[in-house]
């Protein structure tokens, strides 16, 4: 240091003072750029940069806070106390918002995204359950089972590949098909496979219109078939009970007469049809042909 001085002391006072501030902003320089400690608050009327990285134990800003600008931000992004970043983001605890929760860059047409809001742009995957008091939806399209309600037993046979269960009333403003069977009660279907258009019925059924059959027999696999009445009218003014064997076609007679068919205990088959000549009811040893 005295040689500096004593160097300094061959020049005029003002080189020597201008000297001495250039080598104590070089010095301060030099800590400023190794570590920087501020012991009260900055306050800028301009941009704040910060090309490393930046630690704090609390930020506070009256307006929005935008981390990265590589991005566009969406509509009804207002500037207000608004936070963007351009890139991912982790949370470690637990994700909460008043308002709404906005994923994607879309616009959302039936929800005002307050309130506890949820939007979705695309896809969303769920690897777990989903709860749902109310669901609306345009289309459903599901990989494996649909159930709607979970206060029910499902039936023996229901093997959850892409079945759907419905724990309270269904109503179909429309046709209702299906390319299998349609099962209706909780039992077990004994003669029938429960395939290629079969319909499985545990109890009762009240039809209101016509029942056509279009198969080749129609079958009461029941023990008291014999002992009770299976047709009747319920109607005690007018009603009658009628079956109808065969049909006429108006305007030409058509070949499928009236056949009656008894299956009598000694093995072999009896029948009755009406003998056109003489209306007399004719009946032999055989079945109908």
């Amino acid at each position: 240091m005295r040689e500096i001085k004593s160097k300094l002391a061959k020049f005029s006072p003002f080189f020597q003072s201008a000297v001495v501030v250039l080598i104590a902003s070089l010095f301060v320089m030099s800590v400023v750029y190794a570590a920087t400690t501020i012991g009260s608050d900055i306050t800028t009327a301009g941009l704040l940069t910060v090309t490393g990285r930046a630690t704090t134990t609390s930020a506070t800003t009256t307006n929005y806070l935008m981390v990265g600008d590589s991005l566009t931000v969406p509509d009804g992004f207002d500037y207000d106390a608004d936070l963007t970043v351009s890139d991912d983001v982790l949370v470690g605890g637990t994700v909460t918002t008043t308002a709404a929760l906005w994923v994607g860059t879309g616009v959302a047409n039936n929800l005002n995204l307050a309130g506890g809001d949820l939007y979705v742009q695309g896809n969303a995957e769920f690897d777990s359950l989903a709860y749902f008091s109310t669901a609306t939806i345009t289309s459903a399209t599901t990989t494996n089972y649909l159930m709607v309600g979970d206060s029910l037993t499902v039936p023996d046979g229901f093997d959850y590949d892409a079945d759907l269960t419905v724990s309270d009333d269904v109503l179909v403003g429309g046709t209702v098909t299906t390319t299998a069977a349609l099962w209706v009660g909780t039992g077990v279907a004994d003669s029938l496979n429960l395939a290629g258009g079969d319909l499985y019925v545990q109890d009762d059924v009240e039809v209101d219109g016509d029942v056509v059959v279009s198969g080749s027999s129609f079958d009461l696999a029941s023990a008291t078939a014999t002992v009770t009445p299976g047709i009747f009218s319920r109607d005690e003014t007018t009603g009658t009970s009628t079956v109808s064997i065969g049909d006429i076609t108006t305007g030409a007679v058509k070949k499928q007469v009236g056949c009656l068919e008894l299956a009598a205990n000694d093995g072999a088959y009896y029948s009755c049809f009406i003998n056109v000549g003489t209306s007399a009811l004719v009946c032999y040893a055989g079945r109908c042909n």
